[in-house]
């Protein structure tokens, strides 16, 4: 299963955890795994090409993990909410396989 964490500071959303693989079928053809990848990679060349402002991110085999500056507009918390729009969708079409979930904000 692959676990998708929204975390907040201080009320807003500024960091997303990808931890896992989803095994919704043999490795090559597995169509949860693509999608999440094909997020994850989108992201992170938006980050390395300069499109998402202030973001930055982590990218591993099986992990990943985004960090962005929330307060105010901006492009990174732009970006931040359409990716983080396209893993929770994701999760609510393949429940078995992808979990997304928010944790509350720290102080």
């Amino acid at each position: 299963m692959v676990r998708v964490i929204l975390a907040r500071t201080q009320g807003e959303p500024d960091h997303l955890m990808v931890n896992g693989h989803a095994d919704a079928g043999p490795y090559g053809a597995d169509l949860v795994c693509a999608a999440v990848s094909a997020l994850v990679e989108t992201w992170r060349l938006g980050i390395e090409q300069g499109h998402a402002g202030t973001a930055r991110c982590r990218v591993e085999v099986g992990r990943a993990e985004f960090w962005w500056d929330a307060v105010g507009p901006s492009s990174a918390d732009a970006v931040a909410k359409t990716m983080t729009a396209g893993f929770r969708d994701l999760a609510k079409s393949h429940r078995q396989f992808l979990r997304f979930e928010e944790r509350p904000a720290k102080e």
